[in-house]
């Protein structure tokens, strides 16, 4: 996505005696390339459980601050730390982190107790929300990717686990969820 909001800048060092001239940043990313997080939006619902859904105006609503910040991380790899005027991403990210992550003892809880069973996916609940959602809290306590895929696959019933190759070292997690 191309950085929507134009705005110039430019910004002038002195050091030294010598003048170091940085270059200008020609456009900012707008609210519609980054999106918001539920916090500020709190009509955002997530029926899928993927942590992001899309309000009337198109514009990204994310509903889990890890996605968020995940995504803005990305955001920051093709366009710079500094694509977002006023701040960085990287200090947006910490802010959010610090005051929306899932609290230890309750991301705990939800995985020592969430499961999955055959008469859930019967009655028409969505597997790949489940598992998005043990995700979501296995991230919040810090969890290699390994460890939240066997979470997952642990969280589910023996009668669904005999369809799906048990995680390895090596399972990506766009793969385990293909595999459903």
């Amino acid at each position: 996505m191309a950085p929507s909001s134009m705005s110039s800048s430019s910004s002038t060092v002195l050091s030294d005696r010598s003048t170091v001239v940085a270059p200008a940043r020609d456009s900012y990313l707008s609210i519609r390339d980054i999106g918001v997080f539920h916090d500020f939006h709190p009509s955002a619902e997530d029926p899928s459980g993927a942590g992001v859904t899309t309000d009337c105006n198109g514009i990204p609503v994310f509903t889990d601050v890890i996605s968020f910040c995940d995504y803005l991380t990305n955001l920051a790899a093709s366009y710079g730390d500094d694509a977002v005027k006023g701040t960085t991403i990287d200090a947006i990210c910490d802010e959010l982190r610090r005051r929306f992550k899932i609290p230890y003892s309750k991301a705990l809880a939800y995985i020592n107790e969430a499961e999955f069973t055959y008469d859930d996916l019967i009655n028409g609940k969505h597997i790949t929300a489940f598992m998005r959602l043990i995700m979501r809290n296995a991230k919040a306590l810090d969890m290699s990717r390994r460890l939240q895929l066997v979470f997952a696959y642990e969280a589910l019933d023996h009668r669904i686990q005999r369809h799906l190759e048990s995680p390895t070292e090596t399972t990506e997690v766009h793969t385990f969820f293909s595999a459903k």
